[in-house]
C-alpha cells in the first residue's frame, strides 16, 4: 500500500514530530478495513458527492498499477468549520 499525504499549510511552522504523528495516524487510517473507512464517506446517502470525507478518485494515468486512489479530505481551519462527522475515531490518535 502506498500512502501519499498532502497537507496545505499557510504561514505556519510545524514541528517535525507533529508531522510524523500525522503521517503515522494517516497510515493507520488507510490500513483500516474498507467498511471502517466508509463510515466517514464523502457521499451523502451513498450518491451525493461532497469534498469532505473519505472517498476514491480515479487516476487518469496509464502508468499506474491501480486506477483509483483513496483520499480523506478534512477541513482543519477555521476551527468553527470543522465537520467532525468526517474525522475518524480510529486510530484513536487521529482526532
Amino acid at each position: 500500500v502506498y500512502v501519499s499525504l498532502y497537507i496545505q499549510v499557510d504561514n505556519h511552522e510545524i514541528e517535525t514530530s507533529l508531522m510524523d504523528d500525522l503521517i503515522n495516524a494517516s497510515r493507520e487510517f488507510f490500513h483500516l478495513p474498507l467498511e471502517e473507512k466508509q463510515k466517514y464517506s464523502n457521499l451523502i446517502d451513498g450518491k451525493h458527492f461532497q469534498v469532505e470525507g473519505y472517498g476514491n478518485d480515479p487516476v487518469a494515468s496509464k502508468d499506474q498499477t491501480l486506477d483509483w486512489l483513496d483520499r480523506l479530505h478534512l477541513r482543519v481551519e477555521p476551527e468553527d468549520e470543522r465537520n467532525l462527522v468526517h474525522w475518524p475515531e480510529h486510530p484513536n490518535c487521529f482526532r
